[in-house]
């Protein structure tokens, strides 16, 4: 029996494949903000492959999710806070295989109590997907910075 909304019931599987491929990101940048190794190893195929531009003349690639998965760890233990935050996003669907086009920006705090700066980045994410048993997670992802500042932290007030 279609849905009472009168779309089809492959437009409601998809609908579904995409919410849970949009809250997949959502968990990776939580868990990554985090520093949760657990967390961000829910996000990648055990194959997964990854490109990170992070500033160097060249992109850092890295092969298989354990090393995804320690990279990401590592760059967070030395940040003293990051807020990533998805904006625009297209996800292309075939079967049980999935791309995804995706901008962020990203607010990462270095640096140390005494002294620190925020670095804000735009970001964009050109992911392939695939559906797996335990749910869709990435298996190969292309992160690019797109443009850069950096800018002092200040202190909050506190008031009385």
């Amino acid at each position: 029996m279609p849905p009472r909304d009168g779309t089809s019931a492959d437009d409601a599987a998809t609908e579904r494949d995409r919410q849970a491929i949009s809250a997949l990101f959502n968990t990776y940048f939580f868990f990554y903000d985090r520093g949760d190794e657990a967390g961000l190893n829910l996000c990648f195929t055990e194959d997964a492959e990854a490109q990170f531009d992070i500033g160097g003349p060249e992109p850092v690639i890295l092969e298989g999710r354990d090393a995804i998965v320690r990279s990401m760890a590592g760059a967070a233990a030395r940040r003293l806070g990051a807020n990533h935050m998805p904006s625009n996003m297209r996800i292309e669907l075939d079967g049980d295989r999935a791309t995804s086009d995706m901008f962020a920006i990203a607010h990462i705090i270095l640096g140390n109590d005494q002294s620190s700066r925020v670095l804000v980045r735009g970001l964009r994410y050109l992911d392939e997907i695939v559906r797996t048993p335990a749910g869709w997670r990435i298996s190969k992802r292309i992160h690019k910075a797109l443009w850069q500042y950096e800018a002092p932290t200040v202190r909050p007030e506190v008031s009385s």
